[in-house]
């Protein structure tokens, strides 16, 4: 087998041809399928790419290549992956047992690595409990009559077999689209799969799918997919199923170079990540009577909506309004471009709050107090806009505990 490369990245960061083990075929690989996705990953020059705002693993053939995020000046690949896994973990993105195991063995192995192991501990769970079996309609040649017969398929079929039924009939087994789409992951998984451990425990979980067909498995399959009281405990590992098979694009010319792309949108897990950290603090504020909200919409133009990322209520008698607006960038000065206080004009009307804050992660400015708008003829109240910076992270990549109740001490002031 040939030697497997490992290279970390941060977003926004070249990579070039010749770099650790990056060769012209991966080049050419990732170049294809970033096109297949809108040229949203990386943009592609001449023998290099260079990172956006996504972030996670790209496995590319025998090549790994782990996209960081970073708000800071340092270049610490350890820290950041320690972030990264945090945030991905607290936006129940992967389901690991302990993020302190997880983070030992990042050392050794991939988030990529991780990320199967997730799955793969969900599987064996649901193994453990018992796969559900459900109804299903099949149709097929049979010597005894039951259900319904297809006279169509029946005549074409057995004009010489007339002991035979072409029929429809209703089938209770484990062939369901839950299993199926366990089972496709599991074969993606077997076939890119590098660590011994895990290609064995995936090897052994195949046996439980052997008569459960998974070919017709994608987006509009997860879209269709309605949860009830048996498959509520599929949720975790079709979630993570659901991530490794749209991520997954086949080399069908050569099959030497596979690509799986598990990225996130960082300013999306950004704006995440702060709403799960505050909204576990709600109740901790019950006297202000605090409640948080994500992606509250209202219409502003033409059926179009204006959407801020989180709106926090607040008030034992009248009751007040704030809206944070995440922004994963940073600020080299307290100067936040045009459009970023405009959308919070806006959202400050619309949804009649007091005070908006921009929210950045920290680098090396500080929290800044309320800065109001001009007055305007035609809005009596007034209201400002706050500039907050959040130290998420210490040195080791691990979660602040008192950030999120530091976050809430700047915002409700």
């Amino acid at each position: 087998m040939k030697f497997r490369s490992r290279i970390k990245v941060f977003e926004h960061q070249y990579l070039k041809i010749g770099e650790e083990g990056f060769e012209q075929t991966h080049f050419d690989r990732l170049v294809y399928y970033n096109e297949l996705h809108e040229n949203k990953y990386f943009t592609a020059g001449h023998r290099k790419i260079k990172f956006t705002n996504y972030v996670g693993v790209l496995q590319v053939g025998n090549l790994t290549i782990e996209i960081l995020p970073k708000a800071d000046n340092s270049s610490d690949y350890d820290k950041w992956t320690h972030a990264l896994l945090t945030m991905l973990f607290i936006c129940r993105k992967i389901s690991v047992r302990s993020l302190t195991e997880a983070y030992v063995k990042i050392r050794s192995a991939s988030i990529l690595d991780i990320i199967f192991e997730s799955f793969l501990e969900e599987v064996e769970y649901l193994i453990s409990t018992g796969l559900v079996k459900g109804y299903r309609f099949k149709s097929s040649n049979k010597t005894t009559l039951k259900g319904r017969i297809l006279f169509n398929q029946h005549l074409m079929k057995n004009i010489v077999h007339r002991e035979q039924f072409f029929i429809r009939y209703e089938s209770y087994d484990y062939n369901i689209v839950w299993n199926k789409i366990l089972k496709k992951a599991l074969v993606i998984m077997l076939g890119i799969l590098h660590n011994a451990t895990l290609r064995s425990r995936t090897e052994k979980l195949l046996w439980y799918f052997d008569d459960i067909d998974s070919r017709r498995i994608n987006e509009k399959t997860f879209l269709n997919l309605r949860y009830n009281r048996k498959t509520e405990g599929y949720r975790k590992s079709i979630k993570l199923a659901e991530l490794i098979i749209l991520s997954y694009s086949p080399d069908i010319q050569f099959g030497r170079n596979n690509v799986l792309a598990v990225l996130f949108d960082m300013n999306s897990l950004f704006e995440e990540y702060v709403y799960r950290i505050l909204k576990k603090e709600e109740q901790v504020y019950h006297k202000i009577n605090l409640k948080i909200e994500a992606q509250l919409s209202k219409f502003f133009w033409n059926k179009r909506k204006i959407r801020p990322d989180i709106i926090l209520e607040y008030g034992e008698v009248d009751t007040r309004k704030v809206i944070i607006d995440t922004k994963w960038k940073m600020l080299t000065d307290y100067t936040p471009s045009d459009d970023d206080l405009r959308q919070m004009y806006a959202y400050n009307l619309y949804f009649d709050c007091e005070k908006s804050v921009l929210l950045y992660p920290m680098t090396n400015l500080v929290n800044q107090e309320p800065v109001y708008y001009e007055p305007a003829l035609a809005v009596a109240k007034e209201h400002a806009c706050q500039l907050i910076f959040a130290d998420l992270f210490d040195n080791s990549g691990n979660a602040r505990k008192s950030i999120a109740v530091d976050l809430l001490r700047s915002v409700l002031g």
